[in-house]
């Protein structure tokens, strides 16, 4: 199809790209064109897919993904790139604008967040996850504890496991998620809430009458 969008991915882990590419399996104008899962494959991958968009994640492997999206905006300004994350930072935040991308999403983005922000980065126009906009709004009012962010479903449904004492094999078998994406979801989560233990988290959240 001439309107079809071409995707590349690029994630170190093979379980996050199936999980990307079932997300957009059945998206009848996202086509995926491509796949890579390092740094030094990345840049290569794109200028032989010549994709409109690149899922990119933040941490890799062998590297920064951030100085990967500086890479492919160098070799062709015309490529939309996606940060994906598992947590918000200021600075990596900052970075990520340097460089040159645009759109930054947690990787808990609901299904379709990321789809709706390929479309709009296709487009032209710069993304960023909306609860990374919440935090910086609180941030910028003096303070607002970055526990009144509202959680979505599957967060309070992974701080209930944590709360039953299930590992994060055991929260993955529940939630059919591999262990390294339960423990990226919950080190955002944390992060979300406040949190420096995982005990913490699920006491924020059971004062907030979440469960």
């Amino acid at each position: 199809m001439a309107d079809q969008i071409r995707v590349l991915l690029v994630d170190d882990h093979p379980v996050v790209r199936e999980g990307l590419r079932a997300l957009l399996r059945n998206e009848g104008d996202l086509d995926v064109v491509g796949e890579a899962d390092s740094c030094s494959s990345a840049l290569p991958e794109v200028l032989r897919a010549h994709p409109d968009v690149v899922i990119l994640d933040i941490k890799l492997a062998d590297g920064d993904g951030i100085e990967v999206c500086r890479q492919i905006k160098e070799a062709d300004a015309c490529i939309r790139v996606i940060l994906l994350s598992a947590f918000w930072d200021d600075a990596l935040l900052l970075r990520a604008v340097q460089a040159g991308a645009d759109g930054y999403l947690l990787k808990q983005a609901e299904r379709l967040d990321l789809q709706q922000s390929i479309r709009t980065a296709a487009q032209g126009e710069s993304i960023l996850d909306p609860a990374l906009v919440g935090a910086m709004v609180a941030r910028f009012r003096g303070g607002a504890a970055q526990q009144e962010q509202p959680l979505t479903e599957r967060e309070v449904r992974l701080l209930q496991l944590v709360a039953e004492g299930l590992t994060n094999r055991e929260i993955g078998e529940r939630l059919y998620l591999s262990p390294y994406t339960v423990k990226e979801y919950l080190s955002a989560l944390m992060t979300k809430l406040g949190a420096k233990k995982r005990a913490e988290a699920v006491n924020l959240a059971a004062r907030r009458g979440l469960f």
